[in-house]
């Protein structure tokens, strides 16, 4: 599902989140996922923001960079939710 910052807000809002992970496809997805990255840590919505995809590393301070491999990013992540 494609989402933009507002709606990313409301959706990570109404489900209670314990975490945001943001697929990060190509390098043209990086700005706008910044900006949803940024808006989802400046909210306070999610405890933990995560972005992952072949453009996903390093997407922006305090949000935590997953591995390719979906199987190796799900552990990744069922690691930082303990």
């Amino acid at each position: 599902m494609h989402i933009g910052g507002g709606t990313a807000l409301a959706a990570v809002r109404s489900r209670a989140a314990r975490a945001a992970v943001l697929a990060v496809v190509t390098p043209a997805d990086r700005p706008q996922a910044h900006a949803v990255a940024e808006r989802l840590l400046g909210h306070d919505v999610a405890p933990i923001v995560c972005s992952g995809g072949a453009s996903g590393s390093h997407l922006a301070a305090g949000v935590h960079s997953l591995a390719l491999s979906i199987g190796t990013a799900a552990q990744e992540l069922d690691e930082l939710l303990g």
